[in-house]
């Protein structure tokens, strides 16, 4: 028996529950009267230097106060009176002409105006003008406070319980308010301010244990940061609530914060002067300490900590309040026991064990970043009640108000929608109406204090399923830790949003833009985590570890396997689009979509909530990753010169390389998929930065009449080279000369690479290469167990051996030419393959060191043909032909997956169907002609002008095969009918007539053979 099944025993939700539930809401309405009380206590009013003279009628008696100030302070922007400067000297009738004014600050100090406030802060201690900032950081001080009470007081209510850390926070929360409001000097305030904010955090905290799990979210949501609206009672009343009464409870709890938050409006209006306002304030803590007398402890701590007979207690209290005395009776000491409420009931949890497993890790970072962003979010708001047109009481009660329904919405929303898309899209919904509030005229102060009011209603219903949401999420023996870790981190938030404030000094737009961001970032940081909707409470760390996101395994083994042929699909498409695209619209612009969309799409894949949703955001993921791969292998090329080519495609190559080895230790730091997608795609936010120095590629400028533009950026490129007298001997006219396309405005297609003979013959050629390269790279890259191996270890060697074999790529591609190093390293391959295939099983070192050989060979073949189709096809077509290539390719990778699937039939089929292909794409690798030192093709013409030997070249491979194997083995060459080759002779042997073709052959592969 689970303890929730205990709790429908004795009553899940009855008086007792109501009971802990009413005496709960009195710290609940405490919780935003110090939270929120800045915004009275420290107002500024309107305020105006001190003129000494002037305040003891010595100064120009004669005028009026009103014209003498005209006279003395300067006017702002506005026409109002200057706030902080005076003019010197001072100029009184009669006027002389020769004097010059200047201003200065205050030198005597500020008369304030005191019809709204009798006295503030602010006014207490001047901090007005350059000491404003002192006043600002009042808020600050007392969110730190809020800040380390989070940690201690989680902690503490953890170890000792729930109940008696409650009374010491009501204890200390009386006395430190009652002294900040005697306090006699700012840093006396600041000091007393800071320890009743550490106080406050525990009421909110322990509230949020010993009331509901619900209530928790509502706290925090008044006060942004988590623990302010006391977390912590929210915390006991979840313990003591079921699953199904959970978002009533918590519903119902939060409407006394807003409830609060309304009444502080109201009492600011009748109590003028700060001090007595924070002992008004301070008062009900008295009445919550009398209250606290009839609490209950957590019995879920209790049990969850060994303290069996004092959990009897309170439940068999529950049942007899409840009317439940029959189940009452069943409850006994040894069923307790046997409750397994934690893993061990004698072990000490501590903030460390937040992070021990890899998926409370994933819980407890998100969560961190979530309740930043709420509390952030929400203070920004809470804390700028003036600039709407309003009086400030009027705009902080609707404020207040608008909770109410949002508090209620949300009720209804949460059991609709789910825990994680209510926390989610309120959260990006708050973002968004900050961000139309700065594009609105302050003009129009209407509807500007409608958004602000609506984004304040969304704003509240993040933080009230915050605490609801993150008490769901931890299991019972680290609940409390990890509220108390996140009210921490809310703090955090709560304590920067004042001071972000002060950066309207330097653009009036800077914090609502800040505010917007951080709202949709962190609501996109909600999908990382699970849904708790209808779950049970988890008691232990094991009740979250066993959690598994989709079960492909077994029956659905194929599916996870799909979504590696979902994502090379994506790629696949990709290239047809790119390719299109980047011929027609330019390089750079299409790589920057490229970009742009790969990161859209990379975090919405990371934040899937289904299988669907996550192959669906898959496939745009590998359809925006091909953009990138393709228009870099191309910009690359086109702005490199022959002699470097080599060097620029493989030190290019060198890149994914380190990205692939990279990603081993990665994967070995971040064991959850989710977070280890967000990491990997976090980088392209760096690639858009650099995006902005990326020059458009002059070719294809040329290529398609931008004269101009080519001219720029081949300036630009001379002066950087230190080659400036380029600028004045290339004018754009001589550049438009030589213009290489075949037709000025043409836009060419993917047709275009089929309609003349040997364009066609080159197509089908490189496709067949592509694909076999692409198959045979990703069958070996995929297949990282069954060597002895970690996986780990085996992705690193697998990217190691990949630097070693561009190395020799860059040496041999110019050396033996692009078309043998293209060949030679794919036959290999397939031959590694086909050695792994014979070798049994127990040799898994020599299993390993080939596969790794075949990797290495494989890469090899990958890092030539880059280069090599980028050499083989003419400028004014070269995307399209590298996307048609990457589709041919991407077709390859995306069979790779499923090929593997075939082991279900025999272990080896697999591999075999890898070896035939890389043998077979190496063969036609040799009819494609030799592009070492030669001019880069710029339209179709180049291409079909160009004269290359056609033999029947399979005809005369099958042949030379034939006829050296007949010459080794010593077999009489008439024993093999010349048409088994196709040829017609005048002789009876091959023998005869072999040196013929041999030599049309050498031509054409560019490979001398011995003589016969």
């Amino acid at each position: 028996m689970r303890f929730d099944e205990l709790l429908q025993e004795v009553g899940a939700f009855s008086r007792f529950q109501c009971m802990v539930i009413l005496i709960l809401c009195i710290p609940r309405v405490i919780m935003p009267f110090h939270f929120l009380l800045h915004n009275f206590i420290s107002a500024v009013p309107p305020h105006h230097c001190a003129l000494s003279r002037l305040h003891n009628g010595s100064l120009a008696p004669e005028l009026p106060e009103a014209q003498v100030l005209l006279l003395q302070i300067p006017r702002e922007h506005d026409g109002s009176l200057s706030s902080c400067t005076v003019f010197t000297p001072l100029q009184l009738p009669p006027f002389s002409g020769n004097i010059t004014n200047t201003t200065i600050p205050c030198p005597h100090g500020w008369v304030y105006n005191h019809s709204q406030f009798l006295s503030t802060t602010a006014t207490q201690w001047d901090l007005v003008c350059e000491n404003k900032k002192l006043n600002q950081a009042l808020a600050t001080y007392f969110f730190i406070g809020v800040t380390l009470g989070a940690v201690i007081f989680g902690y503490l209510s953890d170890k000792f319980g729930r109940k008696p850390m409650l009374l010491v926070s009501f204890v200390a929360s009386t006395v430190f308010g009652t002294v900040s409001a005697f306090s006699v000097s700012y840093v006396m305030f600041a000091v007393t301010r800071t320890l009743s904010g550490m106080a406050l955090t525990g009421m909110s905290l322990c509230t949020i244990a010993l009331s509901s799990s619900c209530n928790i979210h509502h706290l925090s949501l008044q006060l942004t940061n988590t623990n302010d609206d006391g977390s912590m009672g929210k915390l006991e009343g979840v313990e003591w609530i079921d699953i199904k009464h959970r978002n009533f409870t918590s519903t119902i709890i939060g409407l006394f914060w807003s409830f609060g938050s309304m009444l502080l409006a109201l009492l600011a209006y009748l109590i003028q002067d700060w001090r007595q306002l924070m002992l008004a304030v301070t008062s009900p803590c008295l009445i919550a300490i009398i209250t606290w007398w009839w609490l209950p402890e957590s019995a879920r701590w209790l049990l969850a900590n060994g303290k069996v007979e004092s959990a009897k207690q309170y439940l068999a209290q529950c049942a007899k309040m409840n009317r439940r005395q029959a189940s009452s009776s069943k409850i006994s000491t040894e069923a307790l026991t046997k409750i397994s409420i934690s893993e061990n009931a004698n072990q000490k949890y501590s903030y460390l064990d937040l992070v021990r497993t890899p998926k409370m890790k994933r819980i407890t970072v998100s969560l961190g970043i979530v309740w930043f962003g709420v509390a952030f979010t929400y203070y920004g708001i809470s804390l700028k009640i003036t600039g709407f047109g309003m009086d400030m009481y009027l705009t902080h009660f609707i404020y207040a108000a608008i909770e109410v329904p949002a508090k209620v919405g949300t009720y209804f929303v949460l059991d609709r929608i789910g825990r994680r898309n209510s926390q989610a899209w309120s959260l990006i919904i708050t973002g968004i109406l900050i961000g139309v509030n700065t594009a609105i005229p302050t003009t129009q102060r209407l509807v500007r204090t409608l958004v602000a009011v609506l984004g304040k209603g969304f704003s509240e219903a993040a933080f009230t399923t915050a605490f609801l949401y993150t008490a769901e999420l931890y299991p019972t023996v680290l609940r409390q830790c990890g509220l108390g870790y996140t009210s921490f981190v809310g703090r955090l938030g709560g304590s920067l949003a004042p001071m972000i404030m002060l950066l309207e000094d330097l653009w009036l737009l800077t914090p609502p833009l800040i505010f917007a961001g951080t709202a949709v970032f962190c609501g996109c940081i909600v999908f990382l985590l699970s849904e708790t909707q209808d779950v049970r409470l988890p008691e232990t760390v094991v009740d979250v570890e066993e959690g598994r996101s989709w079960d492909l395994v077994c029956d659905k083994k194929g599916m996870n396997r799909a979504t590696a042929t979902i994502f090379f699909v994506g790629v696949m498409f990709g290239a047809v689009a790119f390719g299109i695209l980047s011929d027609r619209y330019g390089r750079k612009p299409m790589l920057l979509v490229s970009y742009i969309s790969a990161i859209a799409f990379g975090f919405a894949n990371a934040f899937s909530t289904s299988y669907i949703m996550f192959a669906i955001t898959r496939f745009f993921t590998g359809f925006s990753l091909t953009g990138i791969s393709i228009i870099c292998i191309v910009l690359s090329m086109e702005w490199v010169d022959i002699e470097h080519r080599t060097f620029i495609g493989v030190i290019g190559s060198m890149a994914w390389s380190a990205g692939n080895t990279l990603l081993a230790g990665i994967a070995y730091l971040v064991n959850d998929w989710r977070l280890l997608v967000v990491t990997v795609t976090s980088p392209l936010f760096l690639a858009v930065i650099t995006w902005c120095w990326i020059p458009e590629s002059a070719r294809w400028l040329l290529a398609n009449g931008k004269g101009k533009q080519a001219h720029k950026y081949l300036s630009k490129c001379a002066k950087m080279n230190n080659r400036e007298e380029f600028s004045s001997k290339m004018t754009t006219e001589t550049l438009c000369s030589i213009m290489t396309v075949e037709k000025g405005n043409r836009n060419y297609t993917y047709l275009d690479l089929v309609r003349t003979p040997k364009m066609r013959k080159l197509a089908i050629y490189t496709g067949t290469v592509w694909f076999g390269v692409a198959l045979t790279y990703y069958g070996i890259s995929l297949n990282i167990t069954g060597f002895g191996l970690n996986i780990y270890l085996t992705q690193f060697i697998y990217g190691a051996i990949e630097v070693p074999a561009k190395l020799l790529v860059y040496y041999s591609l110019d050396w033996v030419g692009r078309r043998h190093s293209q060949a030679v390293p794919l036959i290999l391959t397939g031959v590694c393959i086909a050695i792994n295939i014979a070798l049994p099983r127990d040799l898994w070192l020599f299993r390993t060191i080939v596969a790794i050989l075949g990797k290495g060979l494989s890469e090899a073949s990958f890092t030539v043909v880059f280069l090599y189709t980028a050499e083989l096809y003419p400028t004014v077509v070269r995307q399209n032909g590298i996307g048609y290539n990457s589709f041919m390719a991407r077709l390859g990778v995306s069979f790779a997956p499923l090929i593997m699937l075939l082991e279900d039939v025999w272990r080896m089929l697999p591999q075999l169907i890898f070896c035939l292909v890389a043998i077979g794409a190496g063969l036609v690798a040799w009819l494609l002609p030799e592009t070492k030192n030669v001019r880069l093709p710029e339209t179709i013409e180049d291409v079909e002008q160009t004269r290359y030997c056609h033999p029947t070249a399979m005809s005369m491979i099958l042949y030379i095969m034939i006829d050296y194997s007949c010459k080794l083995f010593k077999l009489p060459y008439k024993s093999l009918p010349n048409a088994l080759l196709g040829f017609q002779g005048q002789h009876g042997s091959l023998w005869l007539i072999s040196n013929t073709f041999k030599q049309q052959l050498s031509k054409f592969i560019g490979f001398q053979f011995l003589p016969v």
